[in-house]
């Protein structure tokens, strides 16, 4: 199909599309590879109607732009602007949310996944063989498009989430997939939204296990945008596995602010000792910067990793400093008494000690969520204020059914 060649025709039910498929597409900053990925879906789905639903972490590259201009040539898609949210599961389940197809996919907007092997994937669930296909890097196929350092990445993280889950995918990390719309609504009361894996956070949420369908593919090389697995990525999947695991007893996002903490320890001790030792200061004085020091340490690591989705900015990140600090100090306060407390009652010093920390570090973690990085308190109307949706057009899409 040229580039921005007009789509064919398709009938409408009532002034209305009803796609029998909503493909989701999630993206940041790939102007350079959307319109040849709606190019290619139209090629690949002549014939079968489908709607295209790119939400956007709020593009700067002119993403957007090229949407625009695939709308315009009579391409099924639409556009969700998200404003001060990021994150590909998120959005993915924000996509899925505004979709109105029979069948619910997604899959990569940087040109990687080839829309051929998601054509195979619908063919799957659509003729009732699978309520769940995966276009698999592991299953008879070699991992291409991947460098030695994120290739092992992957490995290892698809390793431990099979691990954790006891699925029978052989790539519960990947990207692309098809599955009922019957399985989004089993799954979405338990779905997190944390972090970009959503295929674990899909299959983890299901009461009953969902029959799967997995096609080899090989990933092709990136057009546009940059790869999102990094060690963020790993801690965000850390959280995710230990929710599931406990059955949200421990929510995904302490698991990396608990990690967090832990680096803060290190911090504390270093600054005490120079502190102490090096500039000879009282120990009182030493222990106050390094308190200090360590909050902001734990604020910064923890606004770019365990709140990155809500990460603040310019002057909302020194406001939010203010409020981090507000709650450690409520932390403090609560690990001296209850500790001192359990002492008294002839609690061993160390146990009584460790117990306050603990207590100390859960309450950081819900004051700080709650206080620091707040979510939207009207998030629906907040997302309806943020979205930008381009209408199909009832008498333009992909083919006639």
């Amino acid at each position: 199909m040229r580039q921005g060649a007009p789509w064919p025709k398709q009938r409408a039910f009532q002034g209305t599309i009803l796609p029998d498929l909503s493909i989701v597409i999630c993206t940041l900053n790939e102007a350079g590879a959307i319109g040849g990925v709606i190019d290619e879906i139209g090629a690949a789905f002549a014939g079968r109607s489908h709607e295209i639903i790119v939400v956007d972490d709020d593009s700067k590259d002119g993403t957007h732009d090229v949407v625009r201009q695939r709308a315009r040539a009579g391409a099924p898609v639409r556009l969700v602007v998200r404003r001060g949210r990021r994150g590909l599961s998120s959005a993915a389940i924000e996509g899925w949310n505004a979709a109105r197809g029979a069948r619910l996919a997604i899959m990569d907007g940087d040109g990687q996944h080839d829309p051929r092997t998601l054509r195979a994937l619908d063919d799957a669930v659509a003729e009732g063989r699978a309520d769940l296909a995966v276009m698999s890097r592991y299953h008879d196929a070699a991992l291409e498009g991947f460098g030695r350092r994120r290739a092992a990445m992957s490995r290892m993280a698809t390793w431990f989430t099979s691990l954790v889950l006891h699925s029978p995918l052989t790539d519960p990390m990947s990207g692309m997939f098809v599955m009922r719309r019957a399985l989004f609504e089993e799954a979405r009361p338990k779905l997190t939204g944390v972090g970009f894996k959503i295929l674990a956070d899909v299959v983890s949420s299901l009461h009953t296990r969902p029959r799967i369908f997995e096609a080899s593919a090989q990933l092709r090389t990136r057009v546009a945008g940059e790869s999102k697995l990094d060690l963020r990525v790993i801690f965000d999947l850390a959280g995710l596995l230990t929710e599931k695991a406990t059955g949200g007893v421990i929510p995904a996002r302490f698991v990396p602010f608990a990690l967090v903490g832990a680096t803060g320890v290190l911090v504390h001790a270093v600054f005490l000792t120079i502190g102490v030792k090096a500039l000879a200061l009282p120990f009182a004085l030493a222990q106050g910067i390094g308190i200090w020091v360590t909050m902001t340490w734990n604020y910064w690591l923890n606004n770019n990793l365990t709140f990155r989705d809500r990460r603040r900015r310019g002057w909302s990140f020194v406001y939010g400093a203010f409020l981090f600090y507000l709650a450690c100090a409520g932390g403090a306060i609560i690990a001296e008494l209850s500790a001192t407390a359990m002492h008294r009652v002839n609690v061993h010093w160390l146990a009584a000690g460790v117990f306050g920390a603990l207590l100390s570090g859960v309450w950081n973690f819900v004051a700080s969520s709650f206080l620091t990085w707040r979510a939207p308190r009207k998030a629906v109307e907040e997302t309806q204020g943020s979205v930008e949706e381009i209408p199909l057009d009832a008498a333009q899409s992909t083919a006639s059914r």
